[in-house]
């Protein structure tokens, strides 16, 4: 475990709930991420887990190939020598990167006849795509769209409920930005004891790995991952087509299990429950837009034996003629 206690803090102009640290680590910007303050205050609770969020779902991201930023994790000592187990996240600054949250993008439109709504919360899908009509180029308006649907199956997969507009955005360029902010994925609200009571019930683990809505809203409705099917939303079709077969469950247990200082139980809460979303619901939305028969065993072998029992009626009758 890296121990960045003693790297060269710089002055910090991170926003967000997270206490955040900036530091130079290894001759380059970092910013440090801590347990969320604010919601452990509010719920009475020390266990805190969105460092762990944010470091398991980048590293799934990246494995499906998406650009993302880096993760580590460490510890940081204060100066009462208190131990805290923080992530840091590698400063798209590094790469010269100047990243524009989609929050900031309606400050940019000038038009008196905009109909788009300046609020940052507002996460309706016809909001979102007013705003990229009219804040974003014509030549980027695509590749924004693309990596917004993209991001949205990878949430979905790693039940990520709060990617609200702070938390993806463009480049000065108008490109997709390099994927951060995931420390609502993964439960980080969930204790070791939680995990336990989820694992020892599987019809509660269920639902825990399914009742996960998506922080936007398409015609008037929070969007429930479980039901991204009876969405007929043709951009998440081709994201579906284009993520879906990158995937790899084994490639994603390795993150989970091999994350260091995650207890036990919450590795096998965070694999499981991602594998159970997988099963039940995306790998079928995964195959319909690839064109696969999505039919259960089941299904297929009661149309069989209607098809041969079809064939053998046509048979006979053709005899009997």
């Amino acid at each position: 475990m890296i121990d960045f206690s003693n790297c060269q803090q710089l002055a910090s102009t991170y926003g967000g709930s997270e206490l955040k640290k900036r530091i130079k680590y290894k001759n380059e910007l970092y910013m440090l991420k801590f347990p969320d303050p604010s919601r452990a205050k509010k719920i009475q609770q020390s266990y805190i887990n969105n460092q762990f969020s944010e470091y398991i779902g980048c590293h799934i991201f990246e494995s499906v190939g998406i650009p993302v930023q880096k993760t580590l994790l460490g510890i940081f000592k204060d100066k009462d020598k208190n131990q805290k187990i923080c992530v840091a996240c590698r400063d798209f600054k590094n790469d010269e990167i100047e990243l524009s949250e989609f929050s900031k993008l309606p400050n940019s439109i000038t038009s008196i006849t905009s109909s788009i709504s300046h609020n940052k919360v507002n996460t309706d899908l016809k909001n979102i795509y007013a705003i990229i009509q009219e804040a974003i180029p014509e030549n980027k308006q695509n590749e924004v769209i693309r990596g917004f649907w993209d991001m949205f199956v990878v949430d979905c997969l790693i039940g990520n409920n709060d990617r609200h507009l702070d938390n993806w955005g463009v480049s000065s360029d108008f490109s997709f930005a390099p994927i951060y902010g995931c420390g609502s994925s993964f439960y980080p609200l969930v204790s070791i004891e939680g995990a336990r009571d989820y694992l020892s019930d599987p019809s509660l683990l269920k639902g825990c790995a399914i009742n996960i809505h998506s922080v936007y809203s398409f015609n008037g409705q929070k969007i429930q991952y479980s039901k991204i099917g009876e969405l007929d939303i043709p951009e998440l079709k081709q994201a579906l087509k284009r993520v879906g077969p990158r995937i790899d469950l084994e490639k994603i247990k390795n993150i989970i299990y091999d994350t260091p200082y995650l207890a036990q139980e919450l590795k096998d809460l965070y694999y499981k429950s991602l594998e159970i979303r997988y099963n039940t619901y995306l790998k079928k939305e995964i195959d319909k837009s690839l064109g696969k028969d999505t039919r259960s065993k089941t299904q297929i072998r009661k149309a069989e034996r209607a098809l041969r029992h079809q064939k053998t009626f046509s048979k006979n009758e053709g005899q009997n003629r």
